[in-house]
């Protein structure tokens, strides 16, 4: 049993996968392996911020922009230098996010009247959950992201009657929850005490640990606070929140002179959906003791996605200010992110310093 035999304190599918990966290769080089899926799973992960920048913004500069700012990231680029289940969540959230952003885009129905007509893409929402339901049945904390794609469910498209609206968005995406869940399931009620120890009482039987070593860096609140704002401090993410605060102003000072977006309404679902996500993941991390940069990563991550979606807001005329912004921050970040990187080039040509 994967708790039983092995007490593997998290949930269930990254070892699982390692399994039939080892299985069908035969291999003994097990850290290699481990390495080269997280390699492979952030090199999905920037496909997808590039098809979900691509998707919001309508435009291919900005979606590069993301992508550099996505790869260069100090705190993902450290989350990500391991085998471990900070890594393989990313596409599979990611994913998600667009496949449900592309089934809550509306599109005219046969009838076309009254908002009957209205369709939205049920298969779609269906694979996003399923999606959403792995990324938690790898690492627990994504499970922040069933609350945040249920509201945004229940309130967007507001054009549909609510129960043609719960029919349409909140059943599909349930249903491809529970499915991504079902193998969670099985091990949940085949040793509930087991499970419920390795993933929740562990945890915090480690934080009383700490605590009783006389730990207190990132353990209080004023703690975890500093530790924020020294990881928000660094040049990666400092690029980021000035893409934000800019498009924030911008957004509002719109809307300010009461010409609301047009953009910003019909991309709708991915504004709340992306805003709901940063704030229930950033609430997160003062739940979690000790703080760590892997657990920062989780609202960075959907941070990104929020600031393309601000930039969706701008109108017309303010866009080449807004690219421009985009363009620096990418840039800057590969400035003073990128050297580090480039000095361990020589590891990689090294084979005995794979494994």
């Amino acid at each position: 049993s994967l708790y039983a035999d092995f007490a593997y304190l998290q949930m269930p599918y990254l070892p699982l996968l390692y399994a039939t990966i080892y299985k069908l290769t035969g291999t003994s080089h097990y850290l290699l392996w481990g390495r080269l899926f997280s390699f492979g799973f952030m090199a999905v992960a920037s496909l997808l911020v590039y098809f979900i920048s691509r998707k919001i913004s309508g435009s291919r500069l900005v979606a590069s922009c993301m992508v550099v700012i996505f790869g260069f990231n100090g705190v993902l680029i450290r989350t990500v230098g391991y085998s471990w289940n900070s890594v393989m969540p990313i596409p599979l959230a990611l994913g998600g996010f667009y496949l449900f952003i592309l089934g809550m885009s509306e599109r005219a129905g046969p009838s076309g009247a009254g908002g009957e007509g209205r369709q939205v893409k049920p298969g779609f929402i269906l694979f996003g959950g399923l999606l959403v339901s792995l990324a938690i049945g790898t690492k627990l904390l994504y499970a922040v992201m069933a609350p945040a794609f249920l509201v945004t469910a229940l309130l967007c498209l507001r054009s549909l009657p609510f129960r043609r609206r719960v029919v349409a968005t909140v059943v599909p995406l349930l249903l491809g929850m529970l499915v991504g869940l079902f193998p969670v399931m099985i091990y949940l009620f085949r040793d509930v005490d087991g499970f419920m120890f390795n993933n929740l009482q562990y945890h915090r039987l480690n934080a009383v640990w700490y605590q009783l070593q006389g730990v207190t860096d990132t353990m209080s609140i004023g703690s975890k606070v500093y530790y924020i704002s020294g990881l928000l401090a660094e040049p990666s993410n400092v690029a980021l929140s000035v893409c934000a605060v800019f498009l924030t102003l911008a957004v509002m000072r719109t809307l300010g002179a009461g010409r609301p977006s047009t953009t910003l309404r019909a991309g709708g679902p991915a504004v709340l959906l992306s805003g709901l996500l940063v704030l229930f993941s950033a609430a997160l991390l003062f739940m979690i003791t000790p703080l760590a940069d892997q657990y920062v990563a989780i609202p960075i991550l959907f941070g990104l996605l929020f600031v393309v979606c601000l930039y969706a807001g701008i109108p017309e005329e303010g866009t080449p200010y807004a690219r421009l912004v985009l363009v620096a921050a990418a840039l800057a970040t590969v400035f003073f992110t990128g050297p580090r990187l480039f000095k361990y080039q020589d590891r990689v040509c090294d084979v005995r310093s794979w494994t």
